[in-house]
């Protein structure tokens, strides 16, 4: 009897999931949030950036966030939150918990805390008893920090991601993945350290930049939205996080507005920057501002033409540049 459950078991196993049709019908729905407008329901989104850039703080903020329900900061959650799992290979519980109380001290309506477990075998070794867990608890939203350890092996083999992220997929869970980037990488090429899979699976990613004033208990924190399979790109988003011995509180703020962020925005963006004190400019005048390629400039230009701006011509004559001014 065990002999014949076991091979009829594997052989279950080994069918994966049933076929469905495509047929659309009326109860199909789009891509939907477990926290508007960041991490999609049962996806992998990615924060990525490199060390002390405040994505494991911001992340326990979500992650709180989600847990307790209701909106904050621009951010939006069902009523009565989700069940969320911290799975954590760099930070033990009594650690997290102190952060959570810093949190709860600054945002009172954040009531309710995720469930968090300290791991240091690879996701996919201990993904079985994860399953079980999850389901016992209905947990909907899964936090990884970080996918370095998560995923063990070889980060720069397709095997070790790929199993790493059909693992999460077994979850049937929301997920948000913490990671970092290379060291090395000129700031406007980052991507995240390890495998390109890591960029080709997650399904939204997030690059996370920090600025901060030394001997400063101000970070503002800029999340720049580098790629997303299931809608549009999102402008990039800010958020402020002050930390002191009681209290964490997290605001938000414009990332155009500070200058050290220009280079993570689009060119577009960038442009609009510079000719909103209605000033009228040339392509090379702007292009030598931006300190870009002034073919680039002159592309985004016409492409936006009566958009966001438009442009004038001075005199007529030949050799007289364009110039153009903010709508």
């Amino acid at each position: 009897m065990i002999e014949t459950v076991c091979i009829r078991g594997l052989e279950a196993y080994r069918q994966g999931e049933p076929l469905d049709s495509l047929e659309p019908n009326d109860t199909d729905q789009p891509a939907c949030f477990v926290l508007n407008p960041i991490i999609y329901d049962r996806h992998p989104t990615l924060l990525y950036g490199p060390g002390d850039s405040g994505k494991s703080f911001l992340a326990l903020y979500f992650a709180c966030l989600l847990a307790s329900g209701g909106t904050s900061n621009d951010l939006a959650v069902a009523p009565d939150g989700h069940t969320v799992l911290y799975l954590n290979w760099e930070m033990h519980a009594p650690e997290m918990r102190s952060r959570v109380k810093q949190l709860r001290a600054a945002h009172p309506e954040l009531h309710k805390s995720p469930l968090h477990r300290f791991c240091w075998l690879p996701l996919a070794d201990s993904v079985e008893d994860l399953k079980r867990e999850v389901k016992a608890l209905g947990v909907t939203v899964v936090v990884v920090d970080s996918i370095v350890p998560a995923t063990g092996g070889e980060v720069e083999r397709a095997d070790s991601v790929t199993r790493l992220f059909s693992a999460l997929a077994s979850l049937n869970c929301a997920s948000l993945l913490i990671g970092h980037v290379a060291k090395g990488q000129d700031e406007d090429k980052r991507s995240p350290y390890g495998s390109v899979f890591y960029f080709n699976l997650a399904r939204s990613l997030f690059e996370v930049r920090k600025i901060q004033e030394e001997e400063s208990g101000l970070a503002k924190i800029a999340l720049f939205h580098k790629k997303n399979n299931l809608g549009r790109r999102l402008a990039p988003m800010g958020f402020t996080l002050s930390i002191s011995d009681a209290r964490a509180e997290v605001g938000t703020f414009d990332p155009q507005e500070e200058p050290e962020f220009a280079t993570g925005m689009p060119l577009r963006k960038r442009i609009q920057a510079v000719l909103k004190d209605h000033e009228a400019r040339t392509v090379k005048a702007i292009a030598d501002e931006l300190d870009v390629d002034a073919e680039s400039v002159r592309r985004t230009l016409n492409r936006f033409k009566g958009k966001s701006w438009t442009c004038l011509v001075v005199g007529g004559g030949k050799g007289n540049e364009a110039e153009w001014v903010s709508l």
